[in-house]
């Protein structure tokens, strides 16, 4: 059983990981899209909702 609690441990820990790279990257995306706004009036944002609002997490 060890084995298969320690693979599950790692999966947890890669999932968390990827998950705090993917809210990073969404913030710097928001941060691009804000100066896109503000420079060129874009709504580049608006064309992204899901990765600058990303949904709750369960």
């Amino acid at each position: 059983m060890n084995g298969i609690s320690e693979v599950a441990n790692e999966a947890e820990t890669s999932m968390k990981t990827a998950t705090a790279e993917i809210r990073s990257l969404a913030k710097g995306m928001a941060m691009v899209c804000d100066d896109l706004r503000w420079n060129f009036g874009m709504q580049i944002c608006d064309w992204f909702p899901p990765l600058v609002n990303p949904p709750p997490t369960i």
